[in-house]
């Protein structure tokens, strides 16, 4: 599926993940792999508390950090197609 900036981002509930520090670390028993998130991929994770759109979270990174909106838009759909391509978030086309 293509996200795009109406798309519903969930996260994976047979993810397991746990913060330290900064980061986030994650568990795919299903797969069997084991994933560390930098501050900014976990921030995006710790938004998915609950279901939001692209647009929101790119609206949430915008304010907490100096980034033109572009990039930010780029490096958010790359990330998101990269937890999605693993199975960590569940997405959902709204357009």
């Amino acid at each position: 599926m293509a996200i795009n900036i109406n798309s519903v981002i969930s996260k994976n509930p047979a993810i397991i993940s746990s913060k330290m520090d900064d980061e986030v670390v994650m568990m795919s028993i299903e797969k069997g792999n084991y994933y560390g998130l930098n501050p900014v991929a976990a921030e995006i994770w710790e938004m998915l508390t609950a279901p939001m759109t692209v647009q929101a979270i790119i609206d949430r990174l915008m304010e907490e950090f100096d980034v033109e909106r572009e990039q930010c838009y780029n490096e958010v759909l790359v990330y998101i197609g990269k937890l999605e391509n693993e199975g960590l978030i569940v997405v959902n086309d709204q357009s």
